[in-house]
This record gives structure tokens, sequence and C-alpha cells, in this order.
């Protein structure tokens, strides 16, 4: 009989961690579907601009307008060049903004990339990535 309540009260424990163990979960996985879902509202505006460097790499920059005016400016690790975007969409959209004056940061030709996630993999695939 002991033993029975022994293993009853060992059974009730690990059935408490495992159900503290799942709320948790569900509340990290609440909070980064919280997270992504304001991040794609209208507070929150999310521009990935492509930027041709001099020496023919690609540079990636994700600049993110916070809902009070700040801009948050991260600059993306991976860059490819501009030989593997050949019959690109970016290719075209660099070609136009070459013409513009205004498309220029610090002197690199930059354009303003809203892509589908469709496109994004098409580019990485082209890129060996």
């Amino acid at each position: 009989m002991i033993l029975v309540s022994l293993f009853l009260g060992i059974a009730a424990i690990i059935a408490l961690y495992v159900a503290v163990a799942v709320v948790l979960w569900a509340l990290i996985e609440a909070y980064y579907y919280i997270k992504e879902r304001v991040q794609n509202s209208r507070l929150y505006k999310v521009y990935k601009i492509l930027r041709k460097l001099s020496n023919g790499e690609i540079q990636a920059i994700v600049v993110v307008r916070n809902p009070d005016g700040s801009l948050q400016i991260k600059q993306e690790k991976e860059t490819f060049s501009a030989s593997e975007m050949k019959g690109t969409p970016i290719e075209k959209a660099f070609e136009q903004a070459e013409r513009k004056p205004d498309s220029r940061i610090e002197g690199d030709v930059a354009i303003n990339w809203e892509s589908t996630k469709e496109e994004e993999e098409e580019v990485r695939r082209k890129a060996g990535r």
C-alpha cells in the first residue's frame, strides 16, 4: 500500500512538472506570435533596403520604424554579389535606381525591396544559401 501511494505521489509530481513545462512553452510561443503580429501591424513598419556596394556586393539593411517614430537599423550579415542576381527583379530594380539621383546611400545605389517569400527564396537559392 505504501509503495502504491509512493508511485502515485511521484506520478503526481511528474505530471505537475509536465503541466508547468507545457504552460511555459505555450507562453513563450504566444509571446513570439504576438511579437510577430505587432511588428507586422501598422504600429511598426519594416523596410528592407538593398545597397549595391562599390565592390559589386549587395548588402541587405533592415529598418524598423517604431510607433514613436524612432528607427532601428540592422545590417544583415549576408551579402551576395550583383552577378548572382542576373535576371532577377533585383537587377531590374537596381538598373532603374541608378538613373535616380535620390536613390543612393553614401554614394552607393540602394533600393527599397518589398519582396514575397518566394522572391526571397529565389534570391537565396541563386546566391547559393
